[in-house]
């Protein structure tokens, strides 16, 4: 924006330099064109501000949704403890939604529908309310999720 203030300045002189000669519209009309290109930088300049803080806004949301993805993918096939792959889906589902309910918070769903595309990409079946599936215990054989309602009795 400096620049474009010199400019400005510059063209002023070129038409307080006309002014005083009177015969000289060649210079008129340069300044008058130069009015023009200064008033597309100035805009120029003001679309550039908000395009770079958009995507200064949007640059944490990227670096979380690529490194939480890229880990949860990882974890998977690393056969990492499912302890860190569920602090990794939980911390890269609050990220979504914090940047969610700036945008849109009347759908604060979609914090989940981006975890279950990762987890459908990695293969993975979650359970209902549940962030990842449950980490399978020795006696996983009498478990209610496992089985449904046929193990339990009431």
């Amino acid at each position: 924006m400096g620049i474009c203030y010199a400019f400005d300045r510059g063209a002023s002189r070129l038409r307080a330099h006309a002014a005083l000669r009177r015969d000289n519209s060649c210079v008129q009309v340069f300044a008058r064109m130069w009015d023009v290109v200064l008033f597309a930088l100035y805009v120029a300049g003001i679309l550039l501000d908000v395009i770079v803080f958009v995507l200064l806004l949007l640059l944490p949301f990227t670096v979380v949704f690529l490194l939480a993805g890229l880990a949860i993918l990882g974890a998977t096939c690393c056969r990492l403890p499912i302890d860190i792959m569920h602090w990794l889906s939980e911390g890269w589902r609050e990220a979504t939604r914090w940047y969610v309910n700036l945008l849109r918070p009347e759908e604060p769903e979609f914090a989940d529908w981006g975890l279950e595309c990762l987890l459908r990409i990695a293969n993975m079946r979650r359970l209902p309310g549940a962030a990842l599936p449950p980490i399978a215990q020795p006696n996983d054989a009498e478990s209610p999720l496992l089985h449904g309602d046929e193990g339990s009795a009431s």
